[in-house]
């Protein structure tokens, strides 16, 4: 984990490392998906405030940075086991209180959260800036449906799949659909 158990300090060489990342990223004119959290790593935080403080540390960090190629994502799969030690990463209202602490502290760069394969939470989704979805698991129906669900969410707003499994025909079903696929 990047962040001290009080969420109040990132590690400065992963900031060179990541800063070194997206200032190239930007360069070839490529939009990188910055995710806060996966997994694990969260229980080395002692508790949902130092979650909260991890959240406004490393949005500001972005905001001081000056980035413009940047989605925040708050959790890869934050309805995974892992995270119920922290509450306020495991359900929905604390995603989208996290969420609203990144907009304001990052200066208004995109938020959203993902889930796990097949995962839709409306009220995520209404919360987020970008609507992240994973496809992992799905056939390419279920990942139609999926698909359909995001859209379906008023004011529209940009969906990503910002992973997938390794079947490559799932490609054809997010184009034919106008969102991104990612492996």
């Amino acid at each position: 984990s990047p962040y001290g158990k009080d969420g109040k300090w990132i590690d400065p060489a992963y900031c060179r490392r990541m800063d070194r990342i997206l200032r190239a990223a930007d360069q070839l004119g490529m939009v990188v998906i910055v995710s806060l959290f996966y997994g694990a790593q969260s229980r080395f935080l002692e508790d949902d405030g130092a979650v909260e403080n991890a959240v406004r540390c490393a949005s500001l960090w972005l905001k001081e940075g000056g980035y413009t190629n940047v989605i925040l994502e708050i959790a890869n799969e934050h309805d995974v086991d892992c995270f119920a030690c922290h509450p306020i990463l495991a359900e929905e209202d604390g995603i989208v209180r996290l969420m609203e602490i990144a907009r304001k502290e990052s200066g208004g760069l995109p938020v959203g959260c993902s889930g796990t394969g097949g995962y839709f939470s409306k009220k995520i989704a209404e919360a987020s800036d970008v609507i992240l979805i994973h496809g992992n698991g799905q056939n390419r129906n279920e990942l139609y449906y999926l698909i359909q669900k995001a859209k379906a969410i008023r004011p529209i707003r940009p969906v990503v799949i910002n992973e997938d499994s390794q079947a490559i025909s799932q490609l054809e079903v997010t184009f034919q659909n106008g969102v991104s696929w990612g492996y």
